[in-house]
Protein backbone atom coordinates (compact mmCIF):
# COMPACT_ATOMS: atom_id res chain seq x y z
CA UNK A 1 0.00 0.00 0.00
CA UNK A 2 1.08 3.57 -0.61
CA UNK A 3 0.37 4.45 3.03
CA UNK A 4 3.05 1.97 4.11
CA UNK A 5 5.64 3.90 2.08
CA UNK A 6 4.92 7.32 3.58
CA UNK A 7 7.72 8.53 5.82
CA UNK A 8 5.72 10.26 8.56
CA UNK A 9 8.69 12.14 10.07
CA UNK A 10 9.82 13.43 6.67
CA UNK A 11 6.24 14.48 5.86
CA UNK A 12 5.97 16.40 9.13
CA UNK A 13 9.32 18.08 8.49
CA UNK A 14 8.25 19.08 4.95
CA UNK A 15 4.88 20.40 6.14
CA UNK A 16 6.54 22.54 8.83
CA UNK A 17 9.04 23.88 6.32
CA UNK A 18 6.24 24.86 3.94
CA UNK A 19 4.13 26.41 6.70
CA UNK A 20 7.09 28.41 8.02
CA UNK A 21 7.37 29.89 4.51
CA UNK A 22 3.69 30.88 4.46
CA UNK A 23 4.32 34.60 4.96
CA UNK A 24 6.76 34.70 2.06
CA UNK A 25 4.47 32.59 -0.11
CA UNK A 26 1.55 34.90 0.65
CA UNK A 27 3.58 38.02 -0.19
CA UNK A 28 4.96 36.58 -3.43
CA UNK A 29 1.55 35.26 -4.48
CA UNK A 30 0.22 38.81 -4.49
CA UNK A 31 2.93 40.10 -6.83
CA UNK A 32 1.32 41.06 -10.12
CA UNK A 33 3.42 38.99 -12.50
CA UNK A 34 3.17 35.76 -14.42
CA UNK A 35 6.66 34.59 -13.48
CA UNK A 36 6.59 30.78 -13.00
CA UNK A 37 7.81 31.03 -9.39
CA UNK A 38 5.04 33.46 -8.48
CA UNK A 39 2.51 31.17 -10.16
CA UNK A 40 3.77 28.32 -7.96
CA UNK A 41 3.39 30.55 -4.90
CA UNK A 42 -0.20 31.26 -5.91
CA UNK A 43 -0.89 27.51 -6.20
CA UNK A 44 0.83 26.82 -2.87
CA UNK A 45 -1.18 29.56 -1.16
CA UNK A 46 -4.48 28.20 -2.47
CA UNK A 47 -3.50 24.69 -1.43
CA UNK A 48 -2.53 25.71 2.11
CA UNK A 49 -5.70 27.75 2.54
CA UNK A 50 -7.86 24.89 1.21
CA UNK A 51 -6.28 22.32 3.52
CA UNK A 52 -6.58 24.54 6.59
CA UNK A 53 -10.17 25.27 5.57
CA UNK A 54 -10.92 21.54 5.70
CA UNK A 55 -9.52 21.12 9.22
CA UNK A 56 -11.55 21.02 12.39
CA UNK A 57 -11.73 24.39 14.14
CA UNK A 58 -9.23 23.44 16.86
CA UNK A 59 -6.65 22.17 14.38
CA UNK A 60 -7.10 25.18 12.11
CA UNK A 61 -6.73 27.56 15.06
CA UNK A 62 -3.46 25.94 16.13
CA UNK A 63 -2.05 26.03 12.57
CA UNK A 64 -3.12 29.67 12.22
CA UNK A 65 -1.49 30.68 15.50
CA UNK A 66 1.68 28.69 14.84
CA UNK A 67 2.29 29.59 11.23
CA UNK A 68 -0.28 31.63 9.34
CA UNK A 69 -1.17 34.77 11.26
CA UNK A 70 2.41 36.07 11.36
CA UNK A 71 2.40 36.82 15.09
CA UNK A 72 4.98 34.17 16.08
CA UNK A 73 3.17 33.04 19.19
CA UNK A 74 4.98 30.67 21.54
CA UNK A 75 3.87 27.09 22.02
CA UNK A 76 3.10 27.90 25.65
CA UNK A 77 0.85 30.81 24.64
CA UNK A 78 -0.96 28.64 22.12
CA UNK A 79 -1.40 25.82 24.63
CA UNK A 80 -2.75 28.23 27.24
CA UNK A 81 -5.10 29.84 24.72
CA UNK A 82 -6.41 26.49 23.53
CA UNK A 83 -6.66 25.03 27.04
CA UNK A 84 -4.04 22.32 26.44
CA UNK A 85 -0.73 21.50 28.07
CA UNK A 86 2.31 22.34 25.99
Amino acid sequence: MIIDRINQQASIKNARKLLKSYGTIRRLATVNTSHPLHEQDKRDLKCIQAIVGEMEDTQASIINMCYLDGSHKTRQYIADTMGYSR
